[in-house]
């Protein structure tokens, strides 16, 4: 057995020639010239080792990401190796975690490549391609000339319009202009319970006007008492978190543990490998299971005899026991039967081997988070 890595995409895709050079043809003539697929320079060598190593082998197995791009990569890798060798039997490995009981249920359930996900990173480079190449050429010739500015004005399909966001959000801080305003507060104390403050809320909430907010607290001074007329009572539900996937876990990290989007998933990519959470790139939201509740992919996160430890204090969770007591409804909501990716998750048993970081942090958050998405909703008493 040999086995080989590859760095991310090994083929790209431009446009033929002419086309590919500036002032062949008009910025507009881009969206329909050919394209073609090519092997950049620096990759070559990992081509020829690739068909190398493929005209000796007879099965090829690729051990790519789980998710689109890697799906596409996996194709670019299955391509250059049957050029070299016709008879090669490829197959895919799905996996979400490295870990060995996750490598052996991969290597006995080998599939083929999804075309259609290719289909769908192909379709997205393509459409990337053509509307970066044409708004670039077009806007970097008009305002070149316009206005004498060097260099190329590039445009992407999905900065261009993030970089918008970004600069209306500037320009209504930079013309904000704070002005004070003024608002009556009144809370009212359980003759039963002192220490509890029952807060009233004004219907108005504020007042930019001064001498009118005080006529009206003059008022309700002369006034000395104040008359209720209806209560109203009603249950708050505190719902279970979503399950984390990709864009989840940068924003919860964002908002509860302070670390900024690239510096999440730069520490997710880290703790993967370390074989301490599952893959951090998925857009399952579910928890994948295919008969619950023994087979759910997280039952064996924290099992009754052997809890795990993070940070000297043990895990108190009990995954498996809170997802025999599901009822119908509510594992359905939790539970998919689907094949996706699994939601990023801890891998049980962990013993972390770094000093407290981000990675710490994010660690102990997910672990917490995950357990949540499988616990049934908490509902308060009446509030009034």
């Amino acid at each position: 057995m040999v086995m080989t890595s590859v760095t991310g995409h090994i083929a790209g895709i431009e446009f033929k020639p002419p086309h590919n050079r500036w002032g062949s043809c008009a910025p507009d003539f881009l969206f329909g010239a050919a394209i073609e697929s090519t092997v950049a320079g620096d990759k070559m060598a990992l081509k020829g080792e690739l068909e190398k190593q493929a005209k000796k082998a007879s099965i090829l197995v690729l051990w790519l990401d789980c998710d689109r791009e890697g799906e596409a990569i996996a194709d670019e890798v299955d391509q250059i190796c049957k050029k070299a060798n016709g008879r090669l039997q490829t197959f895919r490995a799905q996996f979400s975690a490295v870990m060995p009981g996750e490598v052996t249920k991969a290597l006995s359930s080998l599939r083929r490549v999804n075309q259609h996900l290719v289909d769908a990173v192909n379709a997205r480079q393509e459409i990337d391609l053509r509307i970066g190449a044409a708004f670039t050429r077009f806007q970097t010739k008009r305002y070149q000339d316009r206005h004498n500015i060097e260099g190329v004005i590039s445009y992407g399909p999905c900065q261009f319009p993030t970089l918008g966001f970004v600069v209306e959000r500037w320009a209504r801080i930079e013309t904000f202009v704070p002005e004070d305003f003024y608002a009556i507060s009144l809370s009212l104390r359980d003759p039963e319970n002192p220490s509890r403050e029952i807060p009233f809320q004004w219907s108005r909430t504020k007042l930019f006007d001064r001498v009118c907010t005080l006529a009206l607290y003059q008022n309700c001074l002369r006034t000395g008492f104040a008359m209720v007329q209806s209560t109203e009572g009603r249950r708050q539900n505190r719902w279970r978190p979503i399950p984390l996937a990709t864009v989840e876990l940068q924003k919860r990290a964002s908002k509860y543990c302070r670390i900024p989007s690239e510096d999440c998933m730069k520490a997710a990519e880290k703790l993967y490998t370390d074989g301490i959470i599952s893959y951090p790139r998925t857009e399952t939201e579910k928890v994948s299971c295919s008969a619950p509740p023994s087979c759910c992919s997280v039952c064996d996160l924290f099992t009754p005899s052997a809890p795990c430890s993070y940070a000297g204090s043990p895990c108190s969770h009990r995954v498996c026991a809170r997802i025999a007591t599901l009822n119908a409804h509510e594992r359905s909501a939790a539970l998919s039967s689907t094949n996706d990716d699994p939601l990023v998750r801890p891998l049980p048993l962990f013993t972390p081997a770094f000093p407290r970081s981000s990675r710490t942090s994010l660690t102990s958050w997910v672990s917490s988070s995950c357990s949540g998405t499988i616990r049934s909703g908490a509902t308060t008493p009446l509030a009034w």
